[in-house]
């Protein structure tokens, strides 16, 4: 009898020791999720679709970014509009062919949904326009905070402004984007030295910066690529 309540009473700290680990894990695993929505910076499920998309699209991966894409621009995703506007406006990836019209919806969409980048594109011929300059500043300060996609675009916007002053800018520009993997970068930088934007004409580097995207589906770099003898040959990339 004495060896049956001891059991009992063995058996009730068995039960406490297990109720209190499963306690205590649980706590901890809601402790994991506040830190995973924190680290997260408490982004949606489409926001981090959209991170997503444009980590493959930096990354030249333009068909599994496009498939990402379409889904977020049928929610408005201003982001994802103004992408999937360069996809129609220069026939990225292996399913889209170049079409101006649908190029150009894409970026009112974008526009409309508070996109930057798509209100300065839909501006930028218009340079005597005072949100011109809003707009730059605006993609200085996301720069700043490490977008890639608007840093190449506000190289673009620097050209645009028509500022001599903005060659530094310019060249400060490339140099951080040439630390990412942003194929974009790499296209647009190669025709600076084609045609001397921006910087001293150099088409070695031009030629070398191209021979980096093959494997890149973008019409442009496959017309480059098809076409090198007009760039006389590398002897090596210099920074």
């Amino acid at each position: 009898m004495e060896m049956d309540y001891a059991l009992v009473g063995v058996a009730s700290v068995v039960v406490v020791i297990i109720i209190a680990i499963l306690f205590y894990k649980k706590r901890n695993e809601n402790a994991d999720i506040n830190i995973t929505k924190d680290s997260g910076e408490n982004k949606s499920p489409d926001e981090l679709k959209l991170l997503k998309a444009e980590e493959y699209f930096i990354a030249g991966r333009l068909d599994e970014a496009h498939d990402l894409l379409v889904p977020l621009t049928d929610k408005g995703m201003g982001r994802a509009l103004f992408l999937m506007a360069g996809y129609y406006e220069n026939g990225y990836g292996s399913n889209i062919n170049i079409d101006k019209h649908v190029s150009d919806e894409f970026y009112e969409k974008a526009a409309k949904a508070g996109e930057v980048l798509a209100m300065f594109h839909i501006l930028k011929d218009n340079y005597n326009s005072p949100r011109l300059q809003k707009y730059i500043k605006e993609m200085e300060e996301l720069a700043a905070k490490g977008d890639v996609i608007v840093k190449n675009e506000l190289v673009k916007a620097y050209f645009v402004a028509n500022d001599c002053v903005n060659n530094n800018k310019i060249i400060a520009c490339y140099k951080e984007l040439l630390k990412t993997k942003y194929w974009l970068a790499k296209r647009d930088l190669a025709l600076c030295y084609i045609f001397g934007r921006g910087m001293k004409k150099d088409l070695n580097k031009a030629q070398e910066y191209i021979r980096l995207l093959q494997g890149i589906d973008d019409p442009l770099i496959s017309y480059l690529l098809a076409d090198l003898s007009l760039i006389p040959p590398a002897t090596g990339l210099s920074s």
